[in-house]
């Protein structure tokens, strides 16, 4: 205020609008990351209890990580300059900022000792009673109240047992955890209006669904007791050399163990 001469309001303004360039900027290959962060931090500070909401909080954790996992200029895969590999820290870091926020509201509701949640028929009254309820949501609530307690159930099972699924290494698992996940997020989107709530949940679940075991891209290769990598002699593509197995090259081809080709 008194270094801009002018009112908080106006910051604000100014910030948000920055915010949205910025967002543009950084999605055609910017890095502008941090300064992103520094300008929610400073709306968040400025909110006080306004902005304490658990969506500001995880913004800004996922805003601090991005700024680590996220190249400071260029994108990962862009043509015009070698692939980026994020760091691996932050990679593990933002799958386990998934796995907190998971496993917490699975269990705040078992803590809050709520009979609703306790009875499991909590989604008796969900759908009438969140913030601004849609159209779909009245649809939902007329539904049978034990096709209702087998969803509060199915909630439970996505939300206390299922976080722990992020963090193994088997990258199969966390697809088909992240495939659940980001379904129940479009059921509640689809129902309620939590404002931007649930589409910050949603883009944590690629970090799970990336792989974090090198390997050459474009080609298929499983286990083998050995090989080598050549170049097909009209030069069209590569192909593995394997004592065992067949391999998928980069043309469509698979080759046996001799190293011929059959479409």
């Amino acid at each position: 205020n008194s270094v801009f001469n002018t009112d908080v309001y106006s910051l604000c303004n100014v910030l948000c609008c920055s915010g949205i360039l910025l967002s543009a900027l950084a999605a055609a290959g910017f890095g502008c990351v941090p300064v992103m962060f520094v300008s929610y931090l400073s709306l968040v500070t400025v909110g006080d209890t306004f902005l304490y909401f658990q969506w500001d909080s995880l913004l800004l954790e996922t805003g601090f990580l991005a700024v680590l996992y996220a190249p400071l200029w260029g994108r990962p895969g862009n043509a015009s300059q070698p692939t980026q590999q994020p760091a691996r820290v932050p990679l593990y870091m933002l799958r386990f900022l998934l796995f907190k926020l998971m496993l917490m509201s699975g269990v705040v509701k078992i803590m809050s000792n709520d009979r609703v949640w306790l009875q499991l028929t909590a989604l008796n009254y969900h759908f009438a009673s969140q913030p601004i309820p849609t159209p779909v949501a009245w649809y939902i609530r007329q539904m049978h109240p034990l096709i209702l307690q087998l969803g509060t159930a199915f909630t439970f099972i996505l939300e206390i047992p299922c976080p722990f699924l992020v963090l193994v290494p088997f990258r199969s698992v966390r697809h088909g955890v992240a495939v659940v996940q980001a379904s129940l997020q479009v059921m509640i989107m689809l129902t309620g209006n939590y404002g931007f709530g649930d589409g910050e949940d949603t883009p944590l679940l690629a970090p799970g669904k990336k792989s974090t075991w090198p390997g050459p891209r474009g080609m298929g290769v499983g286990p083998m007791s050995g090989g080598s990598l050549g170049m097909r002699g009209d030069g069209s593509g590569t192909y593995m050399h394997s004592n065992s197995g067949y391999v998928r090259d980069n043309t469509g081809y698979i080759m046996g163990s001799g190293g011929g080709y059959s479409n």
